[in-house]
């Protein structure tokens, strides 16, 4: 997806129309003024252009901007330098405006635009994230055979003709029981979901299949019960798995609690999860594996 602030600059505009409340003539004096194509055009020509346009009536830029517009922007935390504020972070003009919108609204605004798939939102944070060798899987103590050495192909297809290539990962066959195992270098909260072959995501970690929040520096062992390991279901097909590790508390009112079981995401949580990871100082780490027949 485009997140250039110039390719969404007329939709981000009029939906901060509507978040900063203007109408009438203070809306056509906020979003002209800021178009980009506007910028060359000063006051008087672009006030002259919408009169003859019919979209402004008596008042002027000037008046629109000082009597409703920066007001309302100081509001929102639009800090200007005025009489009242000699330290404030920008000038008391409309290119400092642009300014501010662009680089303290925007980004938060773009991350949660719609629409977005799940599957769009995961493979962002996919890319965010890093392969690792602090995420692995093994084979439960009951059920010792390793996947290395179940020598079988791809997808679990071959012919007489042709052998499916070998995984570009690990994999497991349909039955086998597995922990997986997260190293963590120091205390922290953990966020660790997985999309599955069906295509459905859930969060594991906050679950009942992991300790409460905090965890601890160490191997991190789920399910947490050693004695009721996961065991691999199909569908065939590759499954990924995200950790988003963090110093700081995830402040997202969705995370499952201890008792809960895993929760499926959906698009508001993935679009949540996402804004958290871009605004905080996160650890990202990923793995994948394949289910075989």
């Amino acid at each position: 997806m485009n997140k250039s602030y110039e390719h969404w600059e007329s939709q981000f505009i009029d939906d901060m129309v509507i978040k900063f409340e203007f109408s009438g003539n203070d809306a056509v004096a906020f979003k002209e003024r800021l178009l980009l194509d506007n910028s060359q055009k000063t006051q008087s020509d672009l006030s002259k252009e919408l009169k003859e346009s019919k979209e402004f009536s008596s008042n002027t830029l000037r008046d629109c901007w000082h009597k409703k517009i920066y007001p309302m922007l100081k509001k929102h935390g639009f800090d200007y330098q005025d009489e009242d504020n000699y330290n404030g972070k920008y000038g008391k003009t409309w290119e400092s405006v642009r300014k501010w919108l662009k680089e303290e609204i925007f980004p938060e605004y773009i991350e949660n635009v719609a629409p977005r798939t799940t599957i769009e939102l995961w493979q962002e944070l996919w890319e965010k994230s890093e392969d690792s060798s602090n995420i692995y899987i093994r084979k439960s103590v009951s059920d010792q055979k390793s996947a290395s050495e179940s020598n079988l192909p791809h997808l679990g297809l071959k012919s007489k003709r042709w052998n499916n290539p070998q995984a570009d990962c690990p994999s497991f066959s349909i039955g086998s029981k597995i922990n997986y195992h997260v190293r963590l270098s120091n205390d922290g909260y953990l966020i660790l979901a997985e999309k599955f072959a069906s295509g459905e995501i859930c969060c594991l970690v906050p679950s009942f299949f992991s300790p409460a929040f905090p965890l601890y520096f160490g191997t991190l062992i789920l399910p947490k019960d050693k004695d009721d390991p996961f065991e691999v279901e199909g569908p065939v097909g590759y499954e990924e798995i995200l950790a988003v590790f963090s110093q700081e508390e995830p402040q997202l009112d969705w995370l499952p609690k201890p008792e809960d079981e895993p929760l499926e995401l959906q698009t508001e949580h993935l679009a949540s999860l996402l804004n958290h990871v871009n605004k905080n100082n996160c650890q990202l780490m990923r793995y994948k594996y394949l289910i075989t027949a």
